[in-house]
């Protein structure tokens, strides 16, 4: 593969060579594939030393576009070559560009790296703080997810919108970045308690986590309110990786002032997302003692394909459960918060005399049917 890259680079440079006679500081026609392909191979592979002469003797090749779509200052950020950014800008390069993949620009890199001297660069050459990825994501969003808080001081004075600041702040606290948190509940009106994900949403709750949902760190995210003792609590629920058999989830609980107060994990069946909070409480936890007599928080699944008839009730029972014709079967999994319980074999199913209740704020859509049909 180096063999290969070596190869590939020597063409480049020899086709830069061969046809800089066409590439001009006055306006003319457009420096040749070749050359555009070569300056951004140099961009993606941190060639600075190649770079900075040519770029040198032909300061417009820092705004050429490859044939993918890509600019040398894209390859560059997304390369992580901050030497490479700083000399391109210093050139010339615009940062009003995107990627033609996901939207993403330069600023979004250059916040995600804390490269607060650069970002102002970027600011000063075009860079768009209100620009957004395929995912809504901004860069004070991806400053935030990593941080970076002299970035997010930067990006801050930029007057980012409420519902910005609201993200920032779940991805900051989901990183546990408490400063950054506290930085941009400063600047949230209202503050924590005026975040917006802290309004109960409308009707019965069935879709509570599955509308709200963003991308986090590439992965979606879901969202629900817990309703306790001791007032509310945020759930959040993020899918880190795959699993062969099952989908696993890292799952944190925030209270009002976005202070973390546990975490822990969960997983669902393979192909299944969140769907829902109840509390299950069952005297008979098998080998579970740590669980007997106490309500659990648990977090019910739904298959991607299901559709739910909203006129009829829901009914939490095991894979192999009865069904019943005038209730929504589901099914649910514990959260473990406790590192002596194997989370990934128990399902409420498994529990004896399992009773639950209905955790999120608002009219519940559950029901404590019995576990198996009557012979009526």
């Amino acid at each position: 593969m180096k063999a290969k890259s070596s190869v590939f680079l020597v063409g480049c440079c020899l086709a830069v060579a061969a046809v800089c006679g066409c590439v001009r500081r006055t306006p003319g026609p457009e420096p040749e594939s070749a050359v555009v392909e070569a300056v951004t191979y140099l961009c993606w592979n941190g060639r600075y030393d190649k770079l900075a002469p040519l770029l040198e003797k032909h300061p417009e090749l820092a705004n050429v576009r490859d044939a993918d779509g890509y600019t040398p200052l894209l390859a560059a950020v997304m390369s992580g070559d901050n030497a490479t950014v700083e000399l391109l800008l210093k050139t010339g390069a615009r940062a009003d560009v995107a990627s033609p993949d996901d939207g993403t620009t330069p600023l979004h890199y250059v916040a995600a790296n804390g490269w607060v001297h650069l970002a102002e660069m970027t600011l000063a050459a075009g860079g768009d703080p209100e620009a957004r990825d395929r995912d809504g994501g901004t860069p004070l969003i991806w400053a935030a997810t990593g941080g970076h808080i002299d970035t997010v001081q930067l990006l801050l004075r930029m007057r980012p919108g409420v519902a910005d600041l609201d993200r920032a702040v779940l991805e900051a606290a989901l990183g546990g970045y408490d400063s950054v948190v506290s930085l941009l509940l400063s600047k949230r009106p209202g503050g924590a308690r005026a975040l917006s994900f802290w309004r109960p949403a409308e009707g019965t709750g069935a879709d509570r986590m599955w509308s709200p949902r963003i991308r986090s760190h590439g992965y979606e995210l879901y969202r629900a309110l817990w309703k306790t003792d001791n007032g509310d609590r945020l759930v959040c629920f993020r899918y880190p990786g795959c699993e062969l058999g099952g989908t696993p989830y890292s799952v944190w609980v925030f209270d009002r002032e976005m202070k973390l107060l546990r975490t822990g994990d969960t997983t669902v069946g393979q192909d299944y997302f969140p769907y829902a909070l109840v509390e299950v409480y069952s005297e008979s936890v098998n080998q579970h003692e740590t669980l007997r007599g106490k309500w659990a928080l648990a977090v019910v699944s739904v298959w991607s394909g299901t559709v739910l008839d909203p006129a009829r009730p829901m009914r939490l029972v095991g894979f192999d459960a009865p069904r019943y014709e005038h209730a929504n079967d589901v099914s649910a999994k514990l959260i473990d918060w406790s590192d002596n319980v194997d989370i990934h074999k128990l399902y409420v199913s498994d529990l004896e005399d399992v009773k639950f209740r209905w955790a999120e704020p608002g009219p519940s859509i559950f029901t404590n049917l019995p576990r198996k049909p009557s012979k009526d």
